[in-house]
């Protein structure tokens, strides 16, 4: 895979290049180019806007790996945990 770093159309030029020496399917280098976008865009790991009603911590759980654990807002602990869609979310622990 790629680095991708600055220019996201070169980032999908380059990525649909090798997904094609790779022989990937459309869908598939699309996916990987997601994920590639988004792992290496420092403002998606940044501190959320924290709103008043908001209790778990102020990062965005896609940031972390599944298990670990962080106070929330609120005083008590979370734990990433993967729902069946695949997308990370905060658990609160009791």
């Amino acid at each position: 895979m790629i680095e991708i770093k600055g220019n996201a159309k070169l980032a999908k030029k380059l990525q649909k290049e090798e997904c094609n020496q790779a022989n990937l399917s459309k869908k598939e280098c699309n996916k990987s180019l997601r994920l590639l976008l988004h792992q290496n865009d420092s403002k998606m790991c940044s501190k959320i806007d924290t709103k008043p009603y908001r209790k778990s911590p102020a990062e965005s759980a896609k940031c972390y790996e599944v298990g670990q654990k962080k106070r929330g807002l609120d005083g008590n602990f979370y734990q990433v945990v993967l729902i069946k869609n695949g997308v990370k979310r905060w658990k609160k622990l009791k």
